[in-house]
């Protein structure tokens, strides 16, 4: 199989470019017809030509599951099945993770379950809001109602996030560039004025005293105050993507 970029235009007119695997331009065609989709072109791609695309393994984002779920949609207006439709949706996702999930939810409907109840064994690719409205779509009838009403909440909690990223990029640079000169006044500047003090000969105030203080166990404990810093900040990232690590922080 070989890989081809598109461009097409959905129902809505709304642009949209990707890459497919298929034996030729016109299968791709015909595939993307099926999505609902208008073809405006599509090419043949070469390791050159392709998009750069570094995938590391990490989850798909909100913005990722957004986008499969619009495209699931399309495919369930355009009467294809749903065990179809997910084969087209692995051949078109990139990401690692969540290539590999849909191809297991796919072996879960083949051995009888329904498509919450795959998603279900997937609770780290797939939300619970997801896997919760796809039950209550199935329990109704309305799977295609449901899908894009999960697409819609995980494009808002996408933009939401980009925002809070966006907006703590001041205040983490600043925070690092403080810890820097704490770090560099307690290792670097104090110790230099110590023996000053000391050369005078006089009583140092208690806070002068206690920075210094600070200063000898940051130079002589480095080796133990590293790693238990780094250990609580492992910690700390590691609850904070747990569920309830996120409904603390939330």
């Amino acid at each position: 199989m070989a890989k081809y970029g598109y461009e097409a235009i959905d129902k809505i007119g709304k642009e949209t470019k990707g890459s497919i695997e298929a034996n030729s331009e016109e299968e791709v065609k015909n595939k993307l017809r099926s999505q609902g989709l208008t073809v405006v072109s599509v090419k043949g791609q070469s390791i050159l030509t392709q998009d750069l695309n570094i995938q590391i393994g990490g989850y798909p984002t909100a913005r990722d599951l957004s986008v499969m779920c619009r495209q699931f949609v399309s495919m369930n207006k355009a009467g294809v099945t749903i065990m179809e439709t997910l084969r087209m949706l692995y051949e078109q996702t990139e990401n690692k993770r969540l290539k590999d999930a849909l191809n297991e939810v796919r072996v879960g409907i083949e051995k009888g379950d329904t498509l919450a109840q795959a998603l279900g064994d997937h609770p780290k690719v797939f939300p619970d809001l997801m896997i919760n409205m796809v039950a209550a779509g199935e329990a109704s009838g309305t799977l295609h109602i449901a899908m894009d009403r999960v697409s819609t909440q995980l494009e808002k909690s996408s933009r939401t996030q980009a925002l809070v990223k966006k907006a703590m990029i001041y205040p983490t640079a600043v925070f690092i560039i403080a810890i820097v000169i704490t770090i560099v006044m307690l290792v670097v500047v104090i110790p230099s004025y110590e023996t000053m003090f000391v050369d005078l000969g006089t009583e140092l105030p208690a806070i002068t005293k206690f920075y210094v203080a600070m200063s000898n166990g940051l130079i002589n404990y480095w080796f133990i105050i590293v790693p238990v810093v780094a250990g609580i900040a492992a910690g700390i990232v590691y609850f904070s993507k747990t569920n309830a690590g996120k409904h603390f922080l939330a």
